[in-house]
Order: C-alpha cells, then structure tokens, then sequence
C-alpha cells in the first residue's frame, strides 16, 4: 500500500468553479463552470472531477446531467425519480492516455435512490478537447438548476505493484 500523500505526482487542483446559477426547462444548457480545456495529449493518469449541485423543481420528468468531451457526450447520469429535489453529481474522468477514459459518474437527491455509472471513454484528445456538464429538466414544467459547480484536476503517475 503506497502511504497517504505519496500517490499522486501533485495535489489536485481547483481549475474552474462557479457559484452562477444555471437553470434551464426541458432543454440542454451548458453548467456556468463546468467548462474545461483539456490540455494536448493528456498524460496517463490526468484525472479531472467535476461536481454540481442544485435543485429541481417540478417533478414531471427526471432531470439529466450530462458529461461531455469536445461534442461526445461519454456519460449521462438521470435522477431516479421524477420529484421536486435537491440534487448533486459528481463525475470522474481518468485518462489512460490521450485517446482512452475511464469515467465514473454519481447522481443523488435527497429521499432518492443514487444512481452510479462507469464508461469507458474513447475521445480523441490529442489536440486537446473542451470538456463540460449539460443540465436538462426532462419537461418544460420543471426547473433543473445548478447553484455551484467545481471542476478539480489530478496529474498522476500510473503505478503498478
């Protein structure tokens, strides 16, 4: 067991954050600071996790997070039922090395069931890409809202035992 403090090559690091309020009915918006630049050629082990939290108002449709790299959306997390909620996601994204990811997706809300994801990505990032969250309500008589949103990214090295 590698000691705590001594597996990764750096400490994460805040990279984008955001208390803007995003709110949208029955379309995809873009979360105000999910926005992230992938750099060039990302290194094995390059890890980024994106967390949002809001609410949900409504209850006629389930809401959607959705998880994008350049224009693929590599993983959409859905609540679990269809009621007016507060609501956080949470994703994780690795890179095996600049065309494979490994993501790892958590939806909850209170009185909820959570709903968690895994996705094996294979976006092209060897030019870099763009990655962000989309919010959706599901019906336009309902309010998905996103309050705040931190974006925090890992550079570490792979290590086998």
């Amino acid at each position: 067991m590698i000691p705590m403090g001594q597996q990764f090559k750096n400490l994460p690091e805040i990279v984008c954050q955001s208390c803007t309020q995003t709110s949208t009915t029955n379309s995809e918006k873009t979360v105000v600071g999910s926005k992230v630049n992938i750099d060039n050629k990302p290194a094995a082990g390059t890890a980024y996790r994106i967390t949002l939290a809001g609410t949900n108002s409504g209850g006629n449709a389930a809401h959607t997070a959705k998880l994008l790299i350049g224009s693929t959306a590599v993983m959409t997390l859905t609540a679990d039922a269809v009621t007016a909620v507060d609501w956080m996601a949470t994703f994780v994204v690795v890179f095996k090395d600049a065309k494979a990811q490994r993501v790892m997706g958590n939806m909850q809300g209170n009185a909820l069931d959570c709903e968690n994801d895994y996705a094996a990505g294979s976006v092209d990032c060897t030019a870099g890409a763009e990655m962000k969250v989309q919010i959706n309500s599901g019906h336009e008589s309902d309010t998905v809202t996103c309050e705040v949103c931190v974006v925090e990214k890992w550079q570490q090295e792979l290590t086998t035992e």
